[in-house]
Protein backbone atom coordinates (compact mmCIF):
# COMPACT_ATOMS: atom_id res chain seq x y z
CA UNK A 1 0.00 0.00 0.00
CA UNK A 2 1.21 3.49 -0.86
CA UNK A 3 2.36 4.98 2.50
CA UNK A 4 0.84 8.35 1.50
CA UNK A 5 -2.56 6.84 0.83
CA UNK A 6 -5.32 8.19 3.05
CA UNK A 7 -9.09 8.34 3.11
CA UNK A 8 -10.44 11.58 1.63
CA UNK A 9 -13.06 11.73 4.39
CA UNK A 10 -11.49 10.67 7.68
CA UNK A 11 -7.78 10.57 6.75
CA UNK A 12 -7.27 6.94 7.75
CA UNK A 13 -4.65 4.94 5.79
CA UNK A 14 -6.49 1.69 6.58
CA UNK A 15 -8.31 0.67 3.39
CA UNK A 16 -9.02 -2.34 1.20
CA UNK A 17 -9.07 -2.53 -2.59
CA UNK A 18 -12.67 -2.09 -3.73
CA UNK A 19 -12.32 -2.48 -7.51
CA UNK A 20 -10.20 -1.61 -10.53
CA UNK A 21 -11.63 0.18 -13.56
CA UNK A 22 -10.39 1.30 -16.98
CA UNK A 23 -11.32 4.79 -18.17
CA UNK A 24 -12.14 5.84 -21.74
CA UNK A 25 -8.47 6.68 -22.33
CA UNK A 26 -7.36 3.12 -21.50
CA UNK A 27 -5.81 3.93 -18.11
CA UNK A 28 -6.47 1.68 -15.10
CA UNK A 29 -7.54 3.12 -11.74
CA UNK A 30 -7.97 1.60 -8.29
CA UNK A 31 -10.76 2.42 -5.88
CA UNK A 32 -10.41 1.66 -2.17
CA UNK A 33 -12.93 1.35 0.64
CA UNK A 34 -11.90 2.94 3.91
CA UNK A 35 -12.07 0.41 6.75
CA UNK A 36 -12.80 3.20 9.24
CA UNK A 37 -15.64 5.23 7.67
CA UNK A 38 -16.55 3.12 4.56
CA UNK A 39 -15.89 5.87 2.01
CA UNK A 40 -14.97 4.51 -1.43
CA UNK A 41 -12.25 6.63 -3.03
CA UNK A 42 -9.84 6.69 -5.96
CA UNK A 43 -6.12 6.39 -5.22
CA UNK A 44 -3.80 7.77 -6.35
CA UNK A 45 -5.65 10.92 -7.28
CA UNK A 46 -5.10 12.03 -10.90
CA UNK A 47 -2.36 14.58 -11.48
CA UNK A 48 -2.85 17.88 -13.29
CA UNK A 49 -1.90 16.48 -16.69
CA UNK A 50 -4.42 13.65 -16.36
CA UNK A 51 -7.13 16.06 -15.20
CA UNK A 52 -6.61 18.21 -18.30
CA UNK A 53 -7.05 15.09 -20.40
CA UNK A 54 -10.30 13.95 -18.80
CA UNK A 55 -11.80 17.44 -18.49
CA UNK A 56 -11.17 18.35 -22.12
CA UNK A 57 -13.40 20.28 -24.50
CA UNK A 58 -15.56 17.20 -25.09
CA UNK A 59 -16.52 17.28 -21.43
CA UNK A 60 -17.55 20.96 -21.29
CA UNK A 61 -18.48 21.77 -24.89
CA UNK A 62 -16.75 24.31 -27.12
CA UNK A 63 -17.80 27.91 -27.73
CA UNK A 64 -21.57 28.12 -28.04
CA UNK A 65 -21.80 24.36 -28.51
CA UNK A 66 -23.75 22.35 -25.92
CA UNK A 67 -22.24 19.29 -24.26
CA UNK A 68 -24.68 17.00 -26.09
CA UNK A 69 -25.11 17.14 -29.86
CA UNK A 70 -28.81 16.20 -29.81
CA UNK A 71 -31.26 19.05 -29.21
CA UNK A 72 -33.80 16.57 -27.85
CA UNK A 73 -31.37 15.40 -25.15
CA UNK A 74 -30.64 19.02 -24.21
CA UNK A 75 -34.36 19.73 -23.87
CA UNK A 76 -34.93 16.65 -21.71
CA UNK A 77 -32.03 17.58 -19.40
CA UNK A 78 -33.36 21.14 -19.26
CA UNK A 79 -36.78 19.90 -18.16
CA UNK A 80 -35.30 17.88 -15.32
CA UNK A 81 -33.17 20.87 -14.27
CA UNK A 82 -36.38 22.88 -14.02
CA UNK A 83 -38.02 20.31 -11.79
CA UNK A 84 -35.00 20.17 -9.51
CA UNK A 85 -34.95 23.98 -9.29
CA UNK A 86 -38.59 23.99 -8.16
CA UNK A 87 -37.89 21.36 -5.47
CA UNK A 88 -34.90 23.32 -4.25
CA UNK A 89 -36.75 26.64 -4.23
CA UNK A 90 -39.51 25.31 -1.96
CA UNK A 91 -37.01 25.37 0.90
CA UNK A 92 -35.62 28.84 0.17
CA UNK A 93 -36.86 32.25 1.18
CA UNK A 94 -37.45 34.97 -1.37
CA UNK A 95 -34.34 36.99 -2.16
CA UNK A 96 -32.01 34.19 -1.01
CA UNK A 97 -28.39 34.41 -2.13
CA UNK A 98 -27.56 31.15 -3.93
CA UNK A 99 -24.33 29.62 -5.21
CA UNK A 100 -24.51 26.75 -7.74
CA UNK A 101 -21.11 25.04 -7.71
CA UNK A 102 -20.30 23.44 -11.06
CA UNK A 103 -23.07 25.36 -12.80
CA UNK A 104 -22.24 24.06 -16.29
CA UNK A 105 -24.29 25.88 -18.92
CA UNK A 106 -26.29 27.74 -16.26
CA UNK A 107 -29.66 26.10 -16.94
CA UNK A 108 -30.29 25.31 -13.27
CA UNK A 109 -29.68 28.96 -12.35
CA UNK A 110 -31.85 30.09 -15.24
CA UNK A 111 -34.74 28.01 -13.93
CA UNK A 112 -34.28 29.47 -10.45
CA UNK A 113 -34.46 32.95 -11.99
CA UNK A 114 -37.66 32.04 -13.87
CA UNK A 115 -39.43 31.35 -10.56
CA UNK A 116 -39.45 35.13 -9.93
CA UNK A 117 -38.44 34.83 -6.27
CA UNK A 118 -35.89 37.63 -6.48
CA UNK A 119 -33.00 35.23 -5.81
CA UNK A 120 -29.45 36.59 -5.96
CA UNK A 121 -27.90 33.97 -8.21
CA UNK A 122 -24.24 32.96 -8.52
CA UNK A 123 -22.48 30.07 -10.19
CA UNK A 124 -19.00 28.55 -10.20
CA UNK A 125 -17.53 26.81 -13.23
CA UNK A 126 -13.77 26.37 -13.12
CA UNK A 127 -13.39 25.92 -16.88
CA UNK A 128 -13.06 29.48 -18.30
CA UNK A 129 -14.76 28.59 -21.57
CA UNK A 130 -17.74 26.98 -19.86
CA UNK A 131 -17.98 29.90 -17.42
CA UNK A 132 -18.04 32.38 -20.31
CA UNK A 133 -20.75 30.37 -22.09
CA UNK A 134 -22.89 30.31 -18.94
CA UNK A 135 -22.36 34.06 -18.44
CA UNK A 136 -23.50 34.82 -21.98
CA UNK A 137 -26.53 32.61 -21.55
CA UNK A 138 -27.58 34.13 -18.23
CA UNK A 139 -26.58 37.73 -19.08
CA UNK A 140 -27.18 39.76 -15.86
CA UNK A 141 -29.54 37.22 -14.29
CA UNK A 142 -26.70 35.45 -12.46
CA UNK A 143 -22.99 35.99 -11.83
CA UNK A 144 -20.59 33.24 -12.91
CA UNK A 145 -17.19 32.83 -11.22
CA UNK A 146 -14.16 30.57 -11.68
CA UNK A 147 -13.07 30.67 -8.02
CA UNK A 148 -12.38 27.43 -6.14
CA UNK A 149 -12.34 28.64 -2.51
CA UNK A 150 -15.78 30.06 -1.68
CA UNK A 151 -14.90 30.96 1.91
CA UNK A 152 -11.76 32.89 0.94
CA UNK A 153 -13.39 34.74 -1.96
CA UNK A 154 -16.83 35.53 -0.52
CA UNK A 155 -16.27 35.39 3.25
CA UNK A 156 -18.18 33.83 6.13
CA UNK A 157 -21.98 33.58 6.17
CA UNK A 158 -22.17 34.89 2.63
CA UNK A 159 -24.87 32.58 1.19
CA UNK A 160 -28.34 31.27 2.01
CA UNK A 161 -28.00 28.19 -0.19
CA UNK A 162 -25.42 26.10 -2.04
CA UNK A 163 -25.99 23.42 -4.67
CA UNK A 164 -23.66 20.61 -5.75
CA UNK A 165 -25.54 18.68 -8.46
CA UNK A 166 -23.31 15.79 -9.55
CA UNK A 167 -20.29 17.87 -8.57
CA UNK A 168 -19.42 16.78 -5.04
CA UNK A 169 -17.90 13.46 -6.19
CA UNK A 170 -15.41 15.39 -8.37
CA UNK A 171 -13.89 17.30 -5.41
CA UNK A 172 -10.45 16.22 -4.15
CA UNK A 173 -10.96 17.50 -0.59
CA UNK A 174 -14.59 16.71 0.34
CA UNK A 175 -14.07 16.89 4.12
CA UNK A 176 -12.63 20.40 3.84
CA UNK A 177 -15.49 21.49 1.57
CA UNK A 178 -18.05 20.21 4.08
CA UNK A 179 -16.25 22.18 6.81
CA UNK A 180 -16.71 25.28 4.66
CA UNK A 181 -20.48 24.72 4.35
CA UNK A 182 -20.98 25.73 7.98
CA UNK A 183 -18.77 28.80 7.56
CA UNK A 184 -20.15 30.26 4.33
CA UNK A 185 -23.85 29.53 4.97
CA UNK A 186 -26.04 31.78 7.04
CA UNK A 187 -28.17 30.41 9.89
CA UNK A 188 -30.84 28.09 8.49
CA UNK A 189 -29.04 27.89 5.12
CA UNK A 190 -29.43 24.94 2.75
CA UNK A 191 -27.10 22.66 0.80
CA UNK A 192 -28.38 20.55 -2.10
CA UNK A 193 -26.12 17.57 -2.88
CA UNK A 194 -26.76 15.04 -5.66
CA UNK A 195 -24.32 12.12 -5.82
CA UNK A 196 -23.96 8.61 -7.27
CA UNK A 197 -25.04 5.96 -4.78
CA UNK A 198 -22.23 3.45 -4.25
CA UNK A 199 -24.66 1.27 -2.27
CA UNK A 200 -27.10 1.09 -5.19
CA UNK A 201 -28.17 -2.08 -6.94
CA UNK A 202 -26.53 -0.81 -10.14
CA UNK A 203 -23.18 -0.28 -8.43
CA UNK A 204 -23.27 -3.76 -6.93
CA UNK A 205 -24.39 -5.47 -10.15
CA UNK A 206 -22.08 -3.77 -12.64
CA UNK A 207 -19.04 -3.03 -10.45
CA UNK A 208 -16.24 -1.61 -12.66
CA UNK A 209 -18.70 -1.35 -15.58
CA UNK A 210 -21.07 0.93 -13.65
CA UNK A 211 -21.71 4.08 -15.68
CA UNK A 212 -21.69 6.40 -12.64
CA UNK A 213 -18.24 5.18 -11.59
CA UNK A 214 -16.83 7.45 -14.34
CA UNK A 215 -13.10 7.00 -13.58
CA UNK A 216 -11.06 9.07 -12.92
CA UNK A 217 -13.43 12.05 -12.73
CA UNK A 218 -15.36 10.64 -9.80
CA UNK A 219 -12.86 10.64 -6.96
CA UNK A 220 -15.00 9.38 -4.09
CA UNK A 221 -18.36 7.85 -3.28
CA UNK A 222 -20.07 8.61 0.01
CA UNK A 223 -22.67 6.05 1.03
CA UNK A 224 -25.78 8.17 1.75
CA UNK A 225 -25.69 7.24 5.43
CA UNK A 226 -22.07 8.37 5.75
CA UNK A 227 -22.78 11.69 4.03
CA UNK A 228 -25.71 12.34 6.37
CA UNK A 229 -23.57 11.43 9.38
CA UNK A 230 -20.74 13.76 8.29
CA UNK A 231 -23.14 16.62 7.66
CA UNK A 232 -24.80 16.10 11.06
CA UNK A 233 -21.36 16.44 12.68
CA UNK A 234 -21.17 19.87 11.10
CA UNK A 235 -24.57 21.00 12.33
CA UNK A 236 -26.80 20.05 9.37
CA UNK A 237 -29.91 17.87 9.19
CA UNK A 238 -31.53 16.38 6.08
CA UNK A 239 -34.76 18.02 4.93
CA UNK A 240 -35.48 15.40 2.27
CA UNK A 241 -33.82 12.43 0.56
CA UNK A 242 -34.84 11.56 -3.00
CA UNK A 243 -33.75 8.35 -4.72
CA UNK A 244 -35.94 8.41 -7.83
CA UNK A 245 -34.19 10.14 -10.74
CA UNK A 246 -35.55 9.40 -14.24
CA UNK A 247 -32.93 11.73 -15.73
CA UNK A 248 -29.86 9.80 -14.52
CA UNK A 249 -30.77 6.34 -13.30
CA UNK A 250 -32.52 4.64 -16.26
CA UNK A 251 -29.82 5.75 -18.70
CA UNK A 252 -27.16 4.69 -16.18
CA UNK A 253 -28.69 1.21 -16.18
CA UNK A 254 -28.58 0.94 -19.96
CA UNK A 255 -25.06 2.31 -20.35
CA UNK A 256 -23.84 -0.03 -17.61
CA UNK A 257 -25.34 -2.96 -19.56
CA UNK A 258 -23.51 -1.81 -22.68
CA UNK A 259 -20.27 -1.44 -20.72
CA UNK A 260 -20.69 -5.04 -19.64
CA UNK A 261 -21.17 -6.21 -23.23
CA UNK A 262 -18.66 -4.03 -25.09
CA UNK A 263 -14.87 -3.89 -24.87
CA UNK A 264 -14.85 -0.14 -24.17
CA UNK A 265 -16.90 1.82 -21.65
CA UNK A 266 -19.40 4.60 -22.33
CA UNK A 267 -19.39 4.31 -26.13
CA UNK A 268 -23.00 5.42 -26.56
CA UNK A 269 -22.55 8.25 -24.06
CA UNK A 270 -19.54 9.59 -25.95
CA UNK A 271 -21.42 9.38 -29.26
CA UNK A 272 -24.36 11.29 -27.78
CA UNK A 273 -21.87 14.02 -26.88
CA UNK A 274 -20.68 14.12 -30.48
CA UNK A 275 -17.35 12.43 -29.75
CA UNK A 276 -16.77 10.33 -32.89
CA UNK A 277 -13.03 9.91 -32.38
CA UNK A 278 -13.51 7.63 -29.37
CA UNK A 279 -13.79 3.89 -30.12
CA UNK A 280 -14.00 4.26 -33.94
CA UNK A 281 -14.41 0.48 -34.27
CA UNK A 282 -18.06 0.98 -33.31
CA UNK A 283 -19.56 2.38 -36.50
CA UNK A 284 -22.93 3.88 -37.34
CA UNK A 285 -24.77 0.58 -37.38
CA UNK A 286 -23.42 -0.39 -33.95
CA UNK A 287 -24.43 2.98 -32.50
CA UNK A 288 -27.86 2.73 -34.17
CA UNK A 289 -28.41 -0.63 -32.48
CA UNK A 290 -27.35 0.86 -29.13
CA UNK A 291 -29.86 3.68 -29.54
CA UNK A 292 -32.57 1.21 -30.54
CA UNK A 293 -31.83 -0.87 -27.45
CA UNK A 294 -32.05 2.34 -25.42
CA UNK A 295 -35.56 3.09 -26.76
CA UNK A 296 -36.77 -0.48 -26.28
CA UNK A 297 -35.48 -0.90 -22.73
CA UNK A 298 -36.11 2.61 -21.37
CA UNK A 299 -39.63 1.81 -20.01
CA UNK A 300 -38.23 -1.20 -18.14
CA UNK A 301 -35.31 0.84 -16.83
CA UNK A 302 -37.70 3.54 -15.54
CA UNK A 303 -39.79 0.87 -13.83
CA UNK A 304 -36.63 -0.58 -12.33
CA UNK A 305 -35.68 2.83 -10.97
CA UNK A 306 -39.11 3.24 -9.35
CA UNK A 307 -38.65 -0.10 -7.59
CA UNK A 308 -35.06 0.72 -6.61
CA UNK A 309 -36.13 4.11 -5.26
CA UNK A 310 -38.73 2.50 -3.01
CA UNK A 311 -36.01 0.20 -1.69
CA UNK A 312 -33.60 3.17 -1.32
CA UNK A 313 -30.95 1.55 -3.49
CA UNK A 314 -31.23 3.48 -6.75
CA UNK A 315 -28.16 4.69 -8.65
CA UNK A 316 -28.18 8.32 -7.48
CA UNK A 317 -29.44 10.17 -4.42
CA UNK A 318 -30.49 13.80 -3.95
CA UNK A 319 -30.31 15.19 -0.40
CA UNK A 320 -31.20 18.65 0.84
CA UNK A 321 -29.44 19.60 4.08
CA UNK A 322 -30.41 22.47 6.38
CA UNK A 323 -27.99 24.27 8.68
CA UNK A 324 -29.33 24.28 12.21
CA UNK A 325 -30.07 27.79 13.53
CA UNK A 326 -27.50 29.14 15.99
CA UNK A 327 -29.84 28.87 18.98
CA UNK A 328 -30.64 25.24 18.15
CA UNK A 329 -26.94 24.38 17.87
CA UNK A 330 -26.27 25.95 21.26
CA UNK A 331 -29.02 23.82 22.79
CA UNK A 332 -27.67 20.66 21.18
CA UNK A 333 -24.15 21.44 22.36
CA UNK A 334 -25.38 21.61 25.96
CA UNK A 335 -27.20 18.28 25.93
CA UNK A 336 -25.65 15.61 28.19
CA UNK A 337 -23.29 13.27 26.33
Amino acid sequence: MNPEQHCLNCGSPDASVFLKAIDIFGDTHEYYRCNECQLVYLWPLPDEAHLKQVYNSDYYGVGEKEKFSSGMIVRVIDRFAGRRAKRFARYLKGGARIMDVGCGNGRFLEHLHSLKRNFELNGIEIDPGAALRASKRLKARAWIHTVTDIEKFFGKQSFDALSYVHVFEHIQNPALVMDQFEKVLRSGGSVLIVIPNIESLQAKEYKHNWFHLDPPRHLHFYPPGLLIKEMEKRGFHSEYIRYFDPEQNPYGELQSMLNLLLKKRDVLYERLKGNFEYAPEYGRMSVFLMKLLFLLLMPLCILGDIIAAKRKNSATVEILFRKSPAEEKITLNHLPR
